[in-house]
């Protein structure tokens, strides 16, 4: 990903978009630990060999902010709990993208 941003910018210079060709902070520090991903052993992800009580293998998640890892956080959004308590797809659409709540949030960026 980085070297795609890299050419792009470097042989696009007058592009409208350019501004874009910036990697962000956080991919920038995962580069310089050398945090490229599954091959590597490490990228937004790192699995240990430590087991959980069901015997699975505990995957730790990359803090963006610390550029540190630790324990996954299970996101919980209100808008889908109440999208799975209806039936029609029209009205589960309508929950997930009409709220103020930053799950609809997401879900309409997205």
């Amino acid at each position: 990903m980085a070297n795609v941003v890299g050419n792009v910018a470097a042989n696009c210079p007058q592009d409208e978009c350019i501004d874009l060709m910036e990697l962000p902070g956080f991919v920038k520090g995962m580069l310089e630990k050398g945090y490229l991903g599954n091959k590597s052993g490490s990228g937004f992800f790192k699995a240990t060999k430590d087991r959980d009580e069901k015997g699975r293998r505990i995957i730790l998640g990359l803090d963006l902010d610390t550029l540190e890892y630790r324990d996954p956080v299970q996101a919980r959004f209100d808008c889908v709990g109440a999208a799975k308590r209806v039936e029609a797809l029209e009205e589960k659409l309508k929950i997930m993208h009409t709220s103020e709540a930053k799950g609809s949030q997401f879900a309409w960026k997205v």
